[in-house]
């Protein structure tokens, strides 16, 4: 299994050179992107895998009902208008969307969202076509299209943030599945008498390896090292720092979470059979303190025969992968009529 020798943050800067730029990108419409996260949502205009204008942050939790979303978002929109010659408008949401009907059907960390004709009423509102999609399967097309992903025919991706989400790209094309549930990785089970995920599913991988779940499992092992882990705040980035230093504690919580995570894309691997994984996210940023021991346990559930011709990579483009992503959906499905 290669995951080539550059850091994330190597690899980010190496993507970033080479991306289309000039005039291949200047025959590339004009596309507002937007990525409606749990906390923050982000918007610009798209070109391509080049953001023009942006990204604006705004706090989630302030336009968390649909219609104060749309009516932000409508706002926002017209006053980009005025700027560039847009062409369509995609949003990546946290949850379970219809893509093909542009309806959200439920957002898991935020409430008041079930089965939102969306795109719909921000068509409406701006005479604009929209589009809706997960915000992971936005990630993941950004990804095949402009970052490690390139190049590449079947892969699949994964993001661990606060929850854990995923998506496939298989022949090429991004899959859905029949209900749009597809990729859906934070929800498999690695262990049938586990803690309960949210829709009931025993051992889903969120429940073990999301941002709160880490701490958690930091601070018990702390405890358990007779550390007073109370005395320090927990959290992804100071546990990088921490193992980065050789904190022993530290260097077992990452080893805990590679051993989870790789059960999940063992499962993976037998079932699409990806040449490339590609990881996202906020935990991602362990970079070879997650990487190292992820390849380790991969090589103890997948055969080297086959574990040689996957490549597990770090995300290159960031942040911004959701919102280029979105953007780029909408293209395809604008220039696709």
């Amino acid at each position: 299994m290669s995951t080539r020798s550059r850091t994330p943050k190597d690899r980010l800067s190496r993507s970033k050179k080479s991306l289309p730029t000039g005039r291949s990108q200047g025959k590339l419409p004009f596309t507002i992107g937007v990525d409606i996260g749990a906390t923050a949502t982000k918007f610009g205009v798209v070109q391509g895998a080049r953001i023009v204008h942006g990204p604006e942050v705004v706090q989630t939790a302030s336009f968390a009902r649909p219609t104060s979303m749309l009516n932000l978002l409508a706002t926002q929109i017209a006053k980009l208008q005025r700027k560039y010659p847009v062409s369509s408008v995609g949003i990546g949401f946290p949850g379970f969307v219809d893509a093909e009907t542009g309806t959200v059907l439920d957002l898991t960390n935020v409430k008041g969202w079930r089965n939102v004709r969306f795109a719909t009423r921000l068509t409406r509102k701006t005479k604009l076509p929209c589009y809706c999609e997960n915000d992971a399967k936005s990630m993941c097309y950004a990804e095949f299209l402009y970052g490690a992903g390139r190049g590449a025919r079947n892969m699949l991706a994964i993001t661990l943030g606060t929850g854990v989400g995923g998506a496939m790209v298989l022949d090429s094309k991004l899959y859905r599945g029949s209900a749009n549930l597809a990729g859906e990785i934070g929800q498999i089970s690695i262990d049938i008498n586990g803690v309960a995920g949210e829709y009931g599913n025993p051992g889903a991988l969120e429940k073990y390896v999301g941002h709160r779940e880490i701490s958690a499992l930091a601070q018990s092992l702390y405890s358990a090292a007779g550390s007073n882990s109370n005395s320090q705040i927990i959290n992804i980035a100071t546990l990088i720092d921490a193992a980065s230093k050789k904190d022993l504690v530290a260097r077992k919580v990452w080893n805990v979470v590679a051993a989870k995570l790789a059960y999940a894309l063992a499962n993976c691997v037998w079932l699409i059979d990806p040449e490339r994984i590609v990881v996202g996210g906020g935990v991602a940023s362990a970079g070879r303190i997650l990487f190292g021991p992820l390849q380790e346990e991969l090589r103890k559930l997948i055969p080297r025969s086959r574990l040689i011709k996957i490549q597990l990579l770090p995300a290159e483009l960031g942040n911004d992968a959701g919102l280029i992503g979105a953007a780029a959906l909408a293209n395809s499905k604008t220039f696709a009529k």
